[in-house]
């Protein structure tokens, strides 16, 4: 904060990411404080590290562009079992979670080290009741391990449901706009694009307080003397 440069936020996720990163961006391209880059990589998953290791991914793209905000948005893929080694192990057993448990810690423990803020957002309601029931188990997972970890989980069911708790394909009706807005694309899984802004309205609100409260405790390291003059802080004469 003391450099007073632009925060690099990094978004991390499957396809679903993708859409987190166009919602935030729509949000704070206009903010000069704000550079919110795309890591996002479609079809990948805490299930699928055969095809992608999402840990050793971020490892790379974090060496080419730190960042100090990491949004992570994964799960739309994984509800399936994982093949690990000889072994095979069903969706949300008790090996499974072990599994994912792990690779999501040490996901988070790398971003950690390298000085990262991390924020978990969670999945909308899907419109396949069978494949909802999945991913509101997947979203409990989920939940429960960002509070063990102390990380903030952003809940966007609230945002997808109507009245009754049912898939809402549009957005909530606006003062002044006689038309709805779609919210839902058509395969009953991720967002259009005004979805995607609604649903990151919160988590927005949350970072800009967040690197507002920051900047305000930040130390200058360059300070004035009492004639005037800078001195470096923590100089002896």
């Amino acid at each position: 904060m003391s450099e007073d440069r632009p925060i690099e936020i990094g978004v991390f996720g499957d396809s679903f990411g993708e859409g987190v990163w166009a919602g935030l961006y729509n949000r704070l391209c206009a903010d000069r404080r704000f550079e919110v880059r795309q890591f996002a990589e479609r079809s990948t998953g805490f299930t699928r590290y055969r095809s992608l290791n999402i840990l050793e991914d971020i490892r790379t793209k974090l060496d080419r562009q730190p960042v100090d905000i990491a949004i992570l948005s994964f799960g739309a893929n994984d509800t399936q079992g994982i093949w690990d080694g000889q072994h095979g192990h069903a969706y949300m057993s008790e090996s499974w979670q072990r599994i994912v448990t792990e690779r999501v810690s040490a996901v988070v423990g790398l971003l950690r080290e390298r000085g990262a803020s991390v924020y978990w957002v969670g999945l909308p309601r899907m419109r396949d009741p069978r494949f909802d029931a999945d991913i509101q188990a997947m979203n409990r997972f989920y939940g429960a391990r960002m509070a063990a970890l102390d990380v903030p989980y952003v809940d966007t069911l609230p945002l997808t449901v109507d009245d009754d708790g049912e898939y809402a394909p549009f957005l909530p009706a606006e003062p002044g706009r006689a038309e709805r807005r779609m919210a839902r694309a058509n395969d009953g899984v991720h967002m259009t694009i005004p979805g995607y802004i609604h649903l990151t309205g919160g988590l927005t609100d949350d970072i800009r307080a967040s690197v507002d409260q920051a900047r305000a405790r930040a130390v200058p390291a360059v300070s004035p003397t009492a004639d005037g003059e800078a001195a470096e802080e923590g100089s002896q004469g």
